[in-house]
């Protein structure tokens, strides 16, 4: 968000970060901004970056309601925890059932990065009914 206020610029911006250490998320931005902005003040502030794990449980709406469209998919639905990244983090502590599905692919965010196209439409369609089933309830 950008606003002015008073006699100075103020951006507010949503940084996630892996830790909840507040003094190293402001020397971090403070390090990625000092080339570009010269005399800006950064300062961190509400809960810490990390967030916490995802944890939704296997007998809520959600799973078995994932778990029903992807039987209807013919796909096997497996419920697990496994390492990863997710802004699913963020709102599992607050009790908001969250879940990670996504399509299937390989390399990571490194060189060849690739993800199978048949997947993106199965994902898709999954999505969609399961949508559709959270909101006719």
């Amino acid at each position: 968000m950008y606003r002015v206020v008073g006699d100075y610029h103020e951006f507010v911006v949503n940084v996630r970060a892996m830790t909840d250490d507040t003094k190293a998320i402001e020397e971090a931005m403070n390090e990625a901004l000092r080339e570009d902005f010269q005399g800006i003040e950064v300062r961190v502030e509400g809960e810490g970056g990390g967030g916490g794990y995802l944890y939704t449980p296997r007998d809520s709406r959600l799973v078995k309601l994932a778990s029903e469209v992807l039987n209807e998919l013919s796909l096997e639905a497996r419920v697990m925890e496994m390492a990863g990244a997710s802004d699913a983090r963020y709102f599992s502590p607050l009790g908001i059932e969250t879940m990670d599905f996504g399509p299937i692919g390989g390399n990571e965010h490194g060189p060849n990065e690739y993800v199978s196209v048949k997947s993106l439409e199965l994902t898709s369609r999954f999505y969609s009914l399961l949508v559709r089933r959270l909101i006719s309830l």
